[in-house]
C-alpha cells in the first residue's frame, strides 16, 4: 500500500469483519453475516482503490454526481424495502414482527449504494 493512501478503510473493514464474527457467535446471524460481507467488500474495494494511480483517485464532478445519483436511488430502494416489510407485517403474511427484521432494509440500502456506485462507474453518467 502506498504511504500517501488513507488506511482507514482497511481498519474499518477488518473491524466490521470482527464485529460480524462476534455477532455471529452471539446467534445474530443476519446482522453478523451482513457485517462480514460488508467488511469483505470494503477490503476488496480498498485494495482496488490502493492500486489506482494518484491522479485517478481525485474526486471530480463526475464522481460527485455518481455518488449523488447512487445515493438517491439507494434511498428509494431502502424506502421501498421498508414499505414492503411494513405491508408484510401489516397483513400478517409472515409471522415475524418489524423489530426482528429491521436490519434487512439497512443492509439493502448499504449494498444497493455500493452496487449502484459500481454500476454508474462502469456505465458512465449521461
Amino acid at each position: 500500500m502506498e504511504g500517501g493512501k488513507n488506511k482507514t478503510g482497511f481498519y474499518v473493514g477488518i473491524s466490521m469483519i470482527f464485529i460480524g464474527i462476534l455477532l455471529w457467535l452471539l446467534n445474530i446471524y443476519s446482522l453478523g453475516g451482513g457485517l462480514i460481507l460488508g467488511g469483505i467488500l470494503l477490503l476488496v474495494s480498498n485494495m482496488y482503490y490502493v492500486r489506482k494511480p494518484k491522479i485517478e483517485t481525485v474526486i471530480d464532478e463526475r464522481i460527485e454526481r455518481m455518488n449523488d445519483k447512487a445515493g438517491h436511488y439507494a434511498f428509494w430502494i431502502t424506502v421501498l424495502s421498508l414499505s414492503i416489510i411494513f405491508w408484510i407485517d401489516f397483513y400478517g403474511i409472515l409471522e415475524a414482527n418489524f423489530r426482528e427484521i429491521y436490519e434487512i432494509p439497512i443492509l439493502v440500502g448499504i449494498y444497493s449504494w455500493f452496487l449502484l456506485r459500481f454500476y454508474f462507474s462502469r456505465k458512465g453518467l449521461k
